[in-house]
């Protein structure tokens, strides 16, 4: 697994939430995912490996993933002033977004 295009396609992904009335805060979004993701780099990289080895169940893996929220920083949008529920939803779509995408890994 290439960690650098995992990270990469993710915060693509991410920016794509942003969409409409929420476009303007589509660059703040991809940092603070990307910043997750270097944060978190350890752990998520060390689960979908172990996903996509077929050594951790996706049950699991989305279990971890999702314990991960609470550690969602958010620095960049708060700057920009977004909203709770934005904040919520950015933070249950980069979860999603993360799963979907190890589970796309699985061979």
């Amino acid at each position: 697994m290439d960690w650098g295009k995992f990270a990469e396609a993710i915060c693509s992904d991410v920016g794509k939430l942003f969409i409409g009335s929420l476009k303007s805060y589509k660059e703040a979004a991809e940092k603070d995912a990307k910043s997750f993701l270097d944060d978190s780099k350890n752990d998520v990289e060390d689960w979908t490996i172990k996903l996509t080895e077929g050594k951790l169940a996706k049950e699991d893996y989305e279990v971890l993933i999702n314990g991960k929220a609470d550690v969602v920083k958010m620095l960049y949008l708060k700057q920009k002033g977004i909203g709770k529920i934005q904040t919520e939803v950015f933070i249950k779509g980069l979860i999603d977004i993360i799963i979907s995408s190890a589970f796309k890994l699985i061979p």
